[in-house]
């Protein structure tokens, strides 16, 4: 059917109805008609003929019910038509109509905010790069109240340099810092990480550079990486940003870069590190290697497995190191050092 004819009839059966209804009565009674005079022809007396017509054409308010329902706009008059209704229903009960709203827009409300969470969380792949090969790695102190605990520098270090099953290990910890500027000072959540950190999720920097080698030095930590929102909120969104000295807990840093919109930390809940951080500081080299306390247990710890690698043969791995250090450092006592290690999206 043309279009002009497809718009024409959809006019007609928003606005003439009583027409087309009129039209379709005019024809189905000369149909009825056609089929008495044949049935009358074949011998049947008038009643009879008219009852057969009847049963032949199936019923004549069951046949203008299907040619209305084939109309072009049927279904948009019929929504119009509920639409109405339910509109009129409303407006006699205002208080169980607000009552009905409400409870609607909670639902919706409700299931909305619940399944972007199970999306982001158990659906859509975490936001880094080959994120199947990537495990948290907890400190195991059940004997002492906590199954789930961080792990010490010299642990990371451990980890680093005596497993043979990864890639590599980068650890975080969240905690305050203030930013004074020139508007109002606010506290910052940022992030103490190793330099590799960044490298190691498989995440780049959209101004400038994440961190590397260069960065890891004792003392003040000379540079910070922004979020975008910090950037936008106290830098206006200056491109220009990177370069630049700010002060920041009464120390000059250097901005060596700007964290894309999207990137959101997704961390174990009880690691304690939140997804919105908003900046990002190095951590010392000390901290990260032998020379530090074992004591000090304060990193959440990331680690990616080489290629090939299962979940049980890194446990193993890491177990190793655990035995190892646990027979190396009297610090431990007879309980030892023993490690956990789950896939990250798993945790």
């Amino acid at each position: 059917m043309p279009a002009l004819a497809k718009i024409t009839s959809f006019w007609l059966t928003l606005t003439g109805a009583s027409r087309l209804d009129s039209d379709l009565d005019d024809e189905l009674r000369d149909y009825l008609r056609e089929i008495e005079a044949r049935k009358i022809a074949e011998g049947l007396p008038p009643e009879a003929a008219r009852r057969a017509a009847l049963l032949e054409t199936g019923g004549i308010d069951q046949i203008k019910e299907q040619v209305r329902d084939i109309r072009i706009g049927q279904a948009f008059k019929e929504t119009l038509r509920d639409v109405g209704y339910a509109w009129r229903m409303l407006r006699k009960s205002p208080a169980f109509s607000c009552a009905a709203i409400a409870t609607l827009a909670l639902g919706v409300g409700a299931t909305t905010a619940i399944f972007s969470v199970v999306n982001t969380l158990l659906i859509e792949p975490l936001p880094y790069h080959d994120a199947s090969k990537l495990v948290f790695v907890w400190a195991d102190q059940s004997k002492e109240g906590y199954a789930r605990a961080p792990l010490s520098g010299p642990e990371l270090n451990d980890l680093d340099t005596r497993t043979t099953r990864f890639e590599g290990f980068g650890a975080i910890w969240s905690t305050t810092a203030a930013l004074p500027g020139d508007n109002e000072p606010e506290q910052l959540r940022i992030g103490l990480v190793s330099v590799d950190f960044f490298s190691l999720l498989g995440v780049d920097a959209a101004l400038g550079r994440t961190f590397t080698d260069t960065d890891s030095v004792d003392g003040p930590p000379p540079s910070i990486l922004l979020g975008p929102a910090v950037w936008q909120r106290r830098f206006g969104g200056d491109p220009n940003i990177v370069g630049r000295r700010i002060q920041v807990n009464g120390q000059f840093l250097t901005v060596i870069g700007v964290m894309p919109p999207r990137f959101r930390l997704m961390l174990p809940p009880d690691a304690a590190v939140p997804d919105d951080l908003e900046a990002w500081l190095p951590l010392g080299r000390r901290a990260t290697t032998q020379d530090g306390n074992r004591g000090h247990r304060y990193l959440r710890v990331i680690g990616r497995l080489r290629d090939g690698v299962s979940l049980a043969v890194a446990r193993d791995d890491i177990a190793r190191v655990g035995r190892e250090i646990s027979q190396e450092y009297a610090h431990y006592g007879s309980a030892g050092r023993q490690f956990e290690t789950v896939a990250l999206k798993a945790d």
